[in-house]
């Protein structure tokens, strides 16, 4: 039999091609042989279409098999083949950062093909590192070179978008927001070949939301180093007047006017270059006008409140 060059050219994956599989699947140059069976058990969709007699989804054949031809691309499919045919490929409390493009792949299928299980289990995982919480936020571990982390921060806030996962948006448009300059959000960035750039409903939300944010910083959570200064009860005015004129005019000399209200301060710094009643004071200020700033988060990006964010996300979920 004469082979067709278009899949000539096509490569098995070796960790989804199953001798008694009862499928193939086809994402641009990549074939899967999988068990539809277990498509179907998973997916209403993959149901529906397995469902359909032959030829009506299989008029084309490959090792035996029907061959159906997905409109995903193999990027976003195989991470999802492979967490469902495998469990332990996709344990959310051992994936890492360097897994988030994966888990929005998984994300963007399950979501598609809706698989509630897989779909709950990548939000669950994204939230770990995109928390609801301020005390989660405050803990959460970042990288130390955030500009790298921003196309990452990008692919978060766009899936929130795309796949419906409005409880995201907060904390990933936050991210978005500290590792990067207006240029970069409003033209996007390359990295590695792949240009990254948010979605205009996310560009919308960060040009309203930045600005407000850096005004929260300056005048509420950060409030005394630009303005108050040292407190009632300090013991060296002078030192700790000079300190918050030097961290002002870190932020006041820059050409983006950005400054983040949520800026974890190293406070046994402060302490040692300032006297211990400012720095007490300083800390409880930030800390209770942080967790104000937290509730009030997704307005600053024109989005409902946090509970209303959580049953948009979840009121579908079964």
């Amino acid at each position: 039999m004469e082979v067709d060059p278009e899949l000539a050219r096509c490569t098995r994956d070796p960790d989804l091609w199953f001798t008694d599989g009862s499928v193939v699947l086809r994402a641009d140059d990549a074939l899967y042989r999988v068990y539809s069976g277990i498509l179907s058990q998973a997916s209403p969709v993959f149901r529906a279409m397995f469902g359909i007699p032959q030829p009506a989804y299989g008029s084309e054949s490959y090792d035996g098999c029907p061959l159906v031809h997905m409109p995903d691309s193999a990027q976003d499919l195989r991470p999802f083949l492979r967490a469902l045919y495998d469990c332990s490929q996709f344990n959310v409390s051992e994936l890492t950062l360097k897994d988030t493009p994966m888990i929005v792949s998984v994300l963007r299928i399950s979501t598609k093909y809706e698989v509630r299980s897989l779909r709950k289990r990548a939000i669950d995982a994204l939230l770990l590192r995109y928390p609801i919480t301020y005390n989660d936020y405050i803990t959460t571990s970042w990288t130390a070179r955030p500009q790298l982390d921003h196309p990452r921060h990008v692919l978060v806030a766009n899936i929130a978008r795309e796949a419906d996962v409005p409880i995201l948006l907060p904390t990933a448009l936050l991210a978005c927001a500290a590792t990067a300059n207006s240029l970069t959000l409003w033209d996007g960035m390359t990295h590695e070949g792949v240009h990254y750039a948010l979605c205009e409903p996310n560009k919308r939300a960060l040009f309203l939301g930045r600005p407000k944010l850096a005004h929260i910083a300056r005048h509420k959570t950060q409030a005394f180093f630009f303005h108050s200064h040292s407190t009632a009860g300090c013991k060296a005015r002078q030192r700790c007047d000079e300190f918050c004129r030097i961290f002002a005019d870190a932020f006041d000399h820059r050409d983006d006017p950005w400054v983040n209200p949520f800026y974890r301060m190293n406070w046994k710094s402060v302490q040692s270059a300032c006297c211990e009643p400012c720095a007490t004071s300083w800390e409880q200020i930030q800390t209770s006008e942080c967790d104000l700033a937290w509730q009030a988060l997704p307005s600053y990006f024109d989005l409902p409140p946090w509970h209303e964010l959580e049953k948009l996300t979840y009121g579908t979920e079964s």
